[in-house]
């Protein structure tokens, strides 16, 4: 027929599978122009491409049909304008939190291929530049035998206080007075790293500079041999440690089923000792 198209060419032409444009004509969303009553065969105009193809973008958007039905057969500018921009916001909600979750998936790709190229035992110097990070509330004493991990909860429950999507990864701030003693005792706060264009209240900032650089296989957290280890590193090495340190955890339950596989990483600022520190620890 003249200036009309069959559904196969209809379907074609508008994305809408053949299967679908009979639903829509069953329900009443969209009725071709034409149906042949002797062949059945339903005939389309061109104008109703424009409809068609806005109910595809409402059906990809989830709206429901008893929705899309309710707007065709009351549509007019105002409406039009009114469902347009419902829709749009929550577009852009859904972009924010893909954005988001794309963030999150490459800080656990990051971490995990650098865990993938590290020897445990490893203790070396690295200049860091400076991250963002967002800092927990202070962790109350732990006295032996408490799990540091009961406090995660609370962590987390601030992370959404302050609109951090969860799922970014996270570690412990140490301190390094307490590292030598007790590597449980010495944690202050947890913290999660952020991207470099992620901003929120309480951020804070991994300074830049010389960190001594240490990674151990353990079940959750350092052990207090291998604490040792880094300060007697950092003694032979003639530095001196000048703030907090870093446990992160580069290797966890995301990449093995065993928590002994597991690779933590410490990382500790340090500057290079001056003669008067030297002479200070020599006497």
């Amino acid at each position: 027929m003249k200036n009309l198209m069959r559904i196969s060419k209809f379907a074609e032409l508008s994305g809408i599978p053949r299967k679908n444009l009979i639903e829509y004509d069953k329900i009443g969303i969209l009725k071709p122009v034409y149906s042949d009553v002797e062949n059945r065969y339903r005939y389309y105009s061109y104008q109703q491409l424009e409809i068609a193809m806005l109910i595809k973008i409402f059906r990809e958007l989830e709206i429901p049909l008893k929705e899309i039905k309710m707007y065709i057969e009351q549509r007019s500018p105002s409406k039009f304008m009114e469902l347009c921009e419902e829709q749009k916001k929550k577009i852009e909600k859904k972009i924010e939190r893909l954005y988001h979750l794309n963030m999150i998936l490459e800080a656990h790709m990051k971490k995990t291929a650098e865990g993938i190229h590290v020897h445990s035992q490893e203790i070396c110097q690295k200049t860091w530049e400076e991250e963002r990070i967002f800092p927990g509330n202070p962790l109350p004493p732990l006295n032996e035998g408490m799990d540091l991990w009961n406090h995660y909860y609370d962590f987390l429950s601030l992370c959404e206080t302050h609109h951090i999507p969860p799922g970014f990864p996270t570690g412990i701030v140490v301190c390094p007075e307490k590292m030598r003693d007790n590597s449980q005792t010495a944690a202050k706060c947890f913290y999660c790293k952020l991207p470099a264009d992620f901003s929120c209240e309480r951020m804070t900032i991994k300074p830049a500079g010389l960190y001594v650089v240490g990674h151990d296989s353990q079940s959750g957290s350092f052990s207090d041999q291998y604490y040792k280890k880094m300060f007697d590193y950092v003694e032979r090495h003639f530095l001196t440690v000048i703030g907090d340190g870093y446990e992160f955890y580069l290797l966890d339950e995301l990449s093995f089923l065993d928590p002994h596989k597991y690779l933590v990483q410490i990382s500790i600022p340090v500057r290079i000792s001056s003669r008067g520190d030297r002479k200070n620890s020599q006497a």
